[in-house]
Parts: structure tokens; sequence; C-alpha cells
């Protein structure tokens, strides 16, 4: 039946197809604004995002583009408690499979679910016709006990079945957490007991349909002749598909050919849980055509301008749809690009085409504790099948490459067994100047330049001779000197005691910072040990650089004894392994006296299960996460606000937070001189000056995502500041939870009543808590962290300072042998 269009009051009312563009556009307009202004006047932290977006619904004339979106990502962190609507009108909520994290949740009324129901069914019926048509679903049951879990794929599941005149399940499992399982012989049985040639829909989730049926059936080689007409309907993205390298061609050319139809009879389907109802099938030529009901807008992924047409960038959708949430201008994580000539297949109009996803933030951070709770299982590869490899970076010796990695192992522990007796002779102070030698250059050796934003300043600081005498006195029974000969004993008469090396030191380094391991290598060396490091895949150039700066100088010690860094390069090794090298895993393990390794928990476990001497010293620094907490007492005047908030940005900024001791969440206490949201604005200030102490990289395309995503949920909840780059972030709410990690500078300000309601979010991952509060008070909430699990207190502006005890423990103490000479008389 045909819609009068002069008397069109929505785009909703119109078939898909029928309006052009110039007719379309007004309409979508007043009808999009009609729906934002709704959720304005509904939505309280719609309307706090629109204020932060300069953004009013009621009187805005721009263009579509200039609307505010929300990513995708606020209806994870937030979708429930996105209603625009008075609870009680609230029919479903609705969440997305999530099969790769936390899901999305809508929230939908009567209205809403109404009109998704009635777009998705005018655009589908462009592709299967008026008349409903039978299906074969590969897909649980929505009404077995094992369906409830599934969340937007149920409903997904039950959509589809409006148009279908019956439907038959094909998918099985034991459980909700259970496999999923084909009922290969019940779908083998029923294609070929078909008595007529109505044409049958197949309809599936894209990963479920290949993986799960037709790769089996295939490999099977199993066929069939489908009546003239039958179809494949598939939805759910391509995201699972990538790591198995199936593209779309494939996947319609591998289902054609068991099920005997046309290529062109395999239809993709768009569509995201955040805009559910709103569908965007393949044309014959491959596209995806914008109908009636949306709009879409291409943003460049790394400044959110908008793309020409024909550029790939992030998705945007548009749709008045949406009423009891405000999901009409969505922003997506899916790369795409739009055409608007007229299509291969004739029609006339905008169409976009789905690339790939966003790039997505590295994981690389000592604070990723929080998805580090649960242990992962180990990995089920087999070693045996690696051809035995690795990577030499640095070595004394030079190896016949035609030998195996094992044996190449084998001779680098014997040449350091041979060079730690020639360790052993020198004196602390010639290896101190050394190293004090060779910092003096790094401040001028451009290798080094990627490496200053992450830690090498500070390492510089941290080598200062007078520094490191002082952490060797303390490890070792208030003196140094035990490392070279024996002294005396106070508690016992006539009786010596001497610290010892232990021999060799195998080093597990982490890639998050890469510079790290070189505090524990240092004081490996100190204690006169030789060490063998292994580097990280992602960062095995930052050790052997720094290293280098050691050849070719010299230094003698004021009693005449002259020490090379030639000689000493060759107590030290640097190699790289696959973590599936199981052999040379073993034998890096095994031939240590001392293991020191840095990681996230599945890595330290790892090292953990290797065998070793039973004489071996563990050192094992594993996922830690750290935070501030400032009392309203170190709030009390000008000049002590200045001086505390400059220390907050150095801790914020020194590694970039990816070092365990940096923090993420800053509490701060109600009743100061200033307000904890004053402390939030004077710290973005603050942040932006540490640029110039302490410059650091404008953020990859992946974490500018996390960041941006970051920036925009606090639209919503909270308050933020951050520079134009994205080098810095301040995001400010209110309460005592701890936020997850984002990096590159990103700190969240949470004001507390009392600093004391902080105890709580305190566990045994807790490393570093940086204090800034006075008297008893301080004394009492450092009992109370500790006894929660937390390690260090140091005062703000100083959590970073790499020191001893470390996670607990002093390391020194870990890398000797205490020996003695003599006895009590």
């Amino acid at each position: 039946m045909s819609v009068n269009l002069s008397n069109l009051t929505s785009v909703l009312d119109a078939r898909p197809f029928e309006l052009s563009e110039t007719q379309k556009l007004p309409l979508f307009i007043d009808n999009l604004l009609e729906e934002l202004v709704h959720h304005y006047h509904n939505n309280d932290m719609y309307r706090k995002f629109c204020h932060k977006n300069q953004f009013d619904p009621n009187n805005f004339e721009g263009e579509l583009s200039d609307i505010p979106a929300i990513p995708v990502h606020i209806f994870k962190a937030l979708g429930n408690k996105l209603s625009s609507v008075e609870e009680k009108e609230i029919k479903t909520k609705l969440q997305s499979s999530a099969t790769s994290g936390v899901p999305s949740t809508v929230l939908l009324d009567k209205l809403t679910a109404r009109r998704q129901t009635r777009a998705m069914a005018r655009v589908m019926q462009q592709v299967l016709g008026p008349k409903r048509r039978p299906f074969c679903i590969m897909d649980i049951d929505p009404t077995s006990p094992n369906a409830s879990n599934l969340g937007a794929r149920v409903a997904a599941v039950k959509g589809y079945l409006n148009f279908a005149s019956s439907s038959h399940y094909f998918i099985d499992a034991q459980s909700a957490s259970s496999p999923l399982e084909f009922l290969e012989q019940r779908f083998v049985d029923h294609l070929n007991a078909l008595e007529n040639d109505e044409p049958l829909v197949i309809f599936g989730f894209t990963f479920v349909l290949y993986s799960t049926v037709f790769k089996t059936l295939k490999q099977r080689n199993i066929s069939f002749n489908l009546p003239k007409g039958s179809q494949v309907i598939h939805i759910g993205g391509w995201k699972k598909l990538e790591s198995e390298k199936v593209d779309k061609n494939t996947f319609n050319q591998d289902i054609a050919s068991v099920l005997g139809i046309s290529p062109d009879n395999v239809i993709d389907i768009y569509g995201f849980t955040e805009q559910m109802g709103l569908n965007y099938p393949d044309c014959k030529a491959g596209w995806k055509h914008i109908h009636a009901y949306s709009d879409v807008i291409v943003r460049d992924e790394s400044d959110l301008s908008v793309c020409e047409t024909g550029k790939v960038g992030l998705l945007e959708f548009l749709s008045p749809l949406q009423h009891s949430y405000p999901g009409n201008v969505v922003l997506t994580d899916d790369l795409g690009v739009i055409e608007d000539s007229v299509c291969e297949c004739g029609q006339v109009g905008k169409r976009f085409k789905v690339i790939g996803r966003a790039k997505k933030a590295e994981v690389r951070g000592c604070g990723d504790v929080m998805s580090e709770k649960v242990v992962k299982k180990p990995s089920t590869r087999i070693a045996g099948e690696l051809e035995e490899q690795m990577v030499i970076y640095h070595s004394s010796v030079t190896l016949d490459e035609s030998l195996p990695a094992s044996q190449q192992l084998t001779i680098i522990f014997d040449s350091l067994k041979e060079k730690q007796k020639w360790l052993a002779k020198q004196p602390v102070e010639s290896i101190l100047g050394l190293f004090n030698e060779a910092r003096k250059t790094w401040a001028e050796t451009p290798e080094l330049d990627p490496y200053r934003h992450t830690g090498l300043n500070f390492l510089a600081q941290w080598c200062e001779p007078n520094r490191v005498r002082s952490l060797l006195d303390s490890a070792l029974h208030g003196h140094r000197a035990h490392l070279d000969s024996f002294l005396p004993r106070s508690d016992i008469s006539h009786s010596s005691l001497k610290a010892m090396p232990r021999g060799i030191v195998s080093h597990w380094l982490s890639g998050n910072v890469p510079l790290l391991g070189m505090f524990a290598l240092l004081q490996s060396i100190l204690t006169k040990n030789a060490n063998i490091l292994k580097v990280s895949a992602s960062e095995s150039q930052a050790l052997p650089v720094l290293l280098d700066t050691f050849k070719g100088i010299q230094y003698t010690t004021p009693g005449g004894h002259t020490i090379s860094g030639d000689d000493l390069l060759e107590s030290i090794a640097v190699v790289y392994f696959d973590r599936h090298q199981t052999k040379l895993a073993e034998k890096f393990s095994a031939n240590a006296d001392v293991r020191i390794a840095w990681g996230g928990r599945e890595a330290i476990e790892s090292v953990s299960a290797l065998p070793k001497k039973y004489t071996s010293q563990d050192i094992l620094f594993g996922p830690k996460l750290s935070m501030m907490v400032v009392g309203k007492d170190a709030l009390d005047s000008e000049k002590v606000i200045r001086k505390l908030i400059r220390r907050a940005a150095t801790d914020s900024s020194v590694f970039d937070q990816f070092a365990c001791a940096s923090p993420h969440t800053i509490f701060v206490e109600k009743g100061g001189l200033i307000s904890p949201k004053e402390f939030a604005e004077k710290l973005a200030a603050a942040m932006d000056k540490a640029l110039v102490r302490l410059p650091t990289q404008v953020p990859d395309i992946g974490q500018t995502n996390k960041i941006r995503s970051k920036i925009a949920e606090y639209g919503f909840i909270g308050e933020s500041w951050h520079d134009r780059h994205l080098r810095w972030t301040v995001l400010f709410d209110e309460g005592a939870e701890l936020v997850e990690p984002t990096y590159q500078r990103v700190i969240t300000v949470k004001a507390v009543d009392d600093v004391f309601d902080v105890v709580d979010c305190v566990h045994e991952d807790i490393q570093t808590v940086g204090l800034a509060m006075t008297g008893e008070k301080r004394l009492q909430f450092a009992n109370d962290l500790m006894l929660k699990g937390a390690m260090r207190c140091p005062d703000v502006g100083y959590m970073t300072h790499f020191d001893s005890p470390w996670d607990g423990l002093f390391a020194i103490d870990r890398l000797v042998r205490w020996v003695t000479l003599g006895g009590p008389m």
C-alpha cells in the first residue's frame, strides 16, 4: 500500500527505500531532533552529556554531523542507567551477547520495541519477500533453558521468527556454559526429507554458522540441492572469523557450495544491539544500503572529523527510532566506507561497507589486575611443534648458529659462570663508579630517546652513586662492605659475616615498562652475580641499547682498581625465545641460582611452574595496581596544595602509568581548603605543565580510542579535562571505588566523604598507596591499608621511586648468600 508522502510525518512510517534524499532529510532531522529533545528533558545523564558538548536540541540548526554521538562503549558502562522514560514503562532490558567483554545494555519500552519490530519487518521484507518462509535456525531454541543467558542473541532469533512459517533448530548445548553442538544428522535428515520446492531460509550467527555448521559439512563432503530461491541469512559480525582467515567471499562460496545455491543468496545482515531493529542486509553487489529509518556518517579514527566519500573511518549511525533510551546517534567501533553514487545493483542512495574494527589499546600495564583475578588456562599449544629458535641480542661468546638453540644456551650459561668468578673479585665501589660513568652518557644517546618518557630519566637519577650506596647499606645488615669482605658481627663475638653472590640470575622481563628490568639488573650486578635476561617480544631493544653504553668505558677507584665496561658486559647476556619454547624455558630456569620475573599473572605462574634448583631464590614481581589518597588535613594552605598537586602530577606522569607503582585513582577527602573537584581542576593544569618536565608521545590510535571512550563516559557521570592530543587526561566523579586503568596519563580523581571509606577497596594486588595526610590519622590509615594487603605507603611525589623493600621483600637480600667466619667463643 502506497504512503502519501505529502502527509508523511515520520520517516518511520515510510517504506525503506521510497524516499529520495531530498524528501527524507528534512523529515529525518525533525524526527531525530524530536527524540533528542525528549531525551534532553527526561534523561539527566544525557542532558549533562549535551551540556558538556555544547549541544541543545531545542534550538539546534546545524548539520547532522554536528550532533554529538554517544560512543557505543557508553552502553556497556552506563546502559542500565540510560532511561528516558519512567521505570514502570521499561518492559525489556536487552543485553548484547558480550562474547568478548562487558555486555551493552539498552532499556526498551513498548513504543521503542514496536518501532524496532516494524522497521525490521519492512527492511527484511525487501530481502525475504512478504510471504512467510520455513526457517532452519542454526542456534539454540530460544525456549530452551540453555538459551536463558544469551541476551540479545535470543532477542535476535525471536525477531527473525516473525518471518517464519515454521522453525526448526539444529544447535544445542548440554548447559548454558557448554560448547555449542551441531545436530548434524537431524539437519541432514531434515533437508533430505523436503517434499516440495518451497524455498527455505537458513538463519544463524556468522561465526556459529560457519565454524560449527558449514565448515563441518564441507569437510565431510556433505552437500545438498536446496529449492530455488532458498537463502542463508546471517548476523553477528566477522570478528571471530578473523583468526581463521575467512573472508566474506570464502564464506559465501563455501556455504553456497554445500547448499547448492547461488553465493548471492548468502546474505550478511549488519546491525548492533545499541540500535536493535535497524538492519542492513547486503545487496547483490555486496553493499549495505541506508534506508529511511537511519543515516550514516564516517569519521576519521584519529580526530573524529567527517571523512570524505570513499575514505575508511568509524561508522556513526543516526535514527529517530529509539525513544526509551538515547541511542539515536551512536558512534560504533566498526570501520567502514560509504558511497552515494548509483550502486551496481541499480539502487540509488547512500550505502556502506564494514571494513573491520577500530584499533584497540594494547593491554600492557602492571595495573591490569582487574582482569588478572581469574587465572588463565595454560596454552594447549604443543611446544614440540615449534622449531627450536632463540634470538641472541647480547652475548660475550661467539656462537655457531648451526647449533640447536638449547646447546647455544648451554654455552652462554657456561661462559657466564666463568665470568661471574671475575665479577666476584671486583670491589663494589668500582662497579658503582662504572655505572655512574655509563649513566652520564644516557642523556646524549639518541638511540635511547624512545625510552625517555618511560623511565630513562628516572633510572638515571636512581643510579646516582650515593642513592645506590644507601640502598645497599639498608639491605645488607647496615653496610655494603659485606659484599667485599668479612665484617665482624655485633651480635656474636669472634664471628664475621660476608655477602657472597649466588651465581647466575635469570631474568624474565615484561614489555610494559622496557627499562624496569634494569633496576633489578643493577642490584644483581652490584651483588656480583652474572646475569642472563629474556626480553619480551614487544620490547626487545631497550636493554641491549642501554648495555651498549658500557662499551669502551672504564673507571678507576681512588685506590687504583680499574674496571672495564667491556669486561662487565661479558657477565651479561640478553636473549629472546617464544614462550612456547618449553625446553629453552626449562633450561633458562634450571640453570639459574636466582629467578627474577616481571609480568602479568599468567607470565609469573608460568615461570613459577618451571623446574629449578632447590637452592634457587625467586624474586617475582606480578601484576599490581596503585592509587593515591589525599586527606583533607593535607589541603590546609595554598602553598601546601600547590606543592602537593605538582607532586601528584609527577606520580601520574612518570612511566606514563605503565609501571606497577603508577597511580590510576586519586581519592580526595571532602572538607579541605579546596574541594575534590577543584583539586581535579588544578591537577589538570599541573599535568599540562608536567609535559615540559616529563615529555611524552601522542597516544596511538588504539589508546586514543580508549581514552576518548573514558572522556565520553565522564561526560555522563562526572567531569573531564585533557590536552588536545590526549597526552594527559583528568577525570572526576564521586565514590570510593577503584577505577580500571586506562594508562597514558589518564588519572581519575574521586571525591570521598571520609578517607577511611577507601580502605574496603584495597586488596592484596594493591602495591603502592601514595599518602597525603598527617599525624595519627596517617599512621592509622596506613596500618589499615597494610592489613588489607597494600605494600607501600610513600608520600605523594615518591610513588614511582623504586626503593627497597619492593613488593614486600628486599631483593638484594635474596641475591646473596650470607656466610660466616669464626664462631662464638
